[in-house]
């Protein structure tokens, strides 16, 4: 049984440390991206979409760094979703010292939809750019993201261009789950391959940066075509391949940063709105999950303590699996903390992140079971769970 297992980690830990070299190889090319390379042709008019609600914390530092861009033909739009705080007030000073700037009250939540799919569905059908922008308020972009943006859409053929982004920590889980996040997409998904295959699972996005050409948000369905999905980031993305446009993902660890949330708390319940969705509600597919991942950071690791430390009795191929297994798993995983810059530290903890996302993985499913999920004071009604 334990030859099995080993020779299962070893086989899947060499893929993850192969697929990371040639992601993070491929992910330098929004790193090294040349000015003489810039699409400077400002003729086309960017919409950048921002849902906002009780965000009045965070949504001026988002609108400096969207007023700073160096793309100049830009209009930004901000919805106001009901917020109980000033943030009409802080978007509103904004519209009054920079024309660009536009500030719309959100209408009442319409039954079957989440809440942020309403707000962004509200804001695509005011919008009037040939690129559509769909931004979290909770996030500032570097001076040249846009252009970059527009440039690698037309280089790559990318009718969505999405850029990981680097995200500020601020609590203590944030540390053990971000770079799980990071590495589960890097090491797992071969994105050079993906961008050239139509299959739309082969794919990942991330809302705080959503670059469409006008004409694939509408031909993919847009947010309404997913009003009761919680990733739809993931799901647009998904929806962009299967109609037929090209999606492009690439590094943006240099080019926005985010700060999704406050608290450990508010961090669990995060992503734990969104983790069991992408496992398709289904309980089989949380199990094969959970195993896998344990069977990967485990398993090697128990393997090694009992052959080695407790009853040595010489190296057999069983332990030199393991051994494969382990140190394929730690430098995939050192190698991504390094590129997306969490830490060293991160590294040898690298067990417990798996352990941290594993048990948020089934808050979520029991979450979504009760009918506990919500977000921003909201109920999010989606299906339940499926074996």
């Amino acid at each position: 049984m334990g030859m099995y297992v080993n020779l299962f980690a070893a086989a899947i830990s060499v893929y993850c440390l192969v697929t990371t070299l040639f992601n993070l190889r491929f992910l330098r090319c929004s790193r090294k991206f040349r000015k003489e390379e810039a699409d400077l042709d400002e003729q086309a008019l960017i919409s950048i979409l921002i849902p906002a609600r009780n965000e009045s914390s965070s949504i001026e530092i988002c609108l400096q760094s969207l007023t700073a861009q160096t793309y100049k033909n830009l209009e930004i739009l901000v919805l106001d979703d009901h917020s109980s705080d000033n943030t009409f007030d802080v978007v509103d000073s904004y519209r009054k010292m920079d024309s660009r700037v536009s500030v719309i009250k959100g209408s009442d939540l319409q039954s079957g939809w989440i809440g942020k799919h309403w707000a962004c569905h509200q804001l695509s059908g005011v919008a009037s750019g040939d690129y559509l922008l769909f931004v979290d308020a909770d996030t500032s972009l570097r001076p040249d993201a846009i252009l970059i943006a527009k440039t690698l859409g037309s280089l790559q053929n990318n009718d969505l261009v999405t850029f990981m982004p680097y995200r500020s920590k601020t609590c203590v889980l944030e540390y053990f789950l971000f770079p799980f996040i990071d590495w589960i997409i890097v090491s797992w998904l071969p994105l050079k391959l993906s961008q050239k295959l139509k299959i739309s699972f082969m794919s990942a996005s991330f809302g705080q940066f959503m670059f469409f050409k006008r004409k694939a948000y509408i031909g993919c369905g847009g947010h309404e075509a997913i009003k009761d999905i919680p990733t739809d980031d993931m799901e647009l993305g998904r929806r962009v391949k299967r109609t037929g446009f090209g999606w492009g993902l690439y590094d943006g660890v240099d080019l926005i940063e985010t700060t999704s949330y406050s608290s450990s708390i508010e961090t669990l319940l995060g992503i734990s709105r969104s983790l069991f969705p992408v496992l398709s509600h289904s309980f089989t597919v949380l199990i094969l999950f959970s195993v896998c991942l344990m069977g990967l950071g485990f398993y090697p690791i128990y393997y090694i303590f009992t052959n080695v430390l407790l009853t040595y009795s010489g190296l057999s191929t069983d332990l030199g699996l393991a051994i494969v297994a382990f140190s394929s798993v730690l430098i995939s995983w050192g190698m991504i903390c390094r590129s997306f810059s969490h830490g060293i530290v991160s590294v040898p903890l690298y067990p417990l992140s798996i352990a941290m996302m594993i048990l948020t993985a089934f808050h979520s499913m029991a979450s979504y079971s009760l009918g506990l999920t919500a977000w921003k004071g909201r109920t999010v009604k989606v299906k339940k769970v499926r074996l």
